[in-house]
């Protein structure tokens, strides 16, 4: 009987220990997708992943968006100044990176993400 229930404990504790695994790997991957769309400009790619709420900051404009509303102020934005070049980091909900535009520009972003009802999304955007 012992020796069944520290199987029992080893097995339970691998399970959870890939269940974690498997929630970082999802976490990461949506940074990285993320992160990728809005250095290449692709705003309907990571605009699927803004809360219906999000706080958007653009050079010196700041406002409270609907989902549909930031992606617009996002397109026009990217459409002025399309990226070419990036870098960007990532840590448990936050990302920050830069890219330069096809004038030579340079410009930071960051943006939050936030678990909401079991889906990974985007709450606060900048880029300045």
């Amino acid at each position: 009987m012992k020796i069944k229930n520290k199987i029992l404990l080893v097995l339970s504790f691998i399970f959870l220990l890939l269940i974690c695994l498997a929630f970082s790997f999802n976490h990461n991957n949506d940074y990285n997708q993320i992160s990728e769309a809005i250095v290449n400009g692709k705003i309907d790619e990571f605009s699927d992943f803004f809360s219906s709420n999000v706080e958007i900051e653009i050079l010196d404009s700041k406002s409270l968006c609907s989902k549909i509303q930031a992606k617009t102020l996002l397109e026009e934005f990217f459409k002025q100044y399309k990226p070419t070049s990036k870098i960007y980091e990532s840590n448990s909900n936050y990302t920050s990176g830069y890219f330069t535009t096809l004038k030579g520009d340079n410009y930071k972003f960051h943006y939050t993400l936030k678990n909401i009802n079991h889906k990974t999304l985007i709450t606060y955007f900048s880029v300045y």
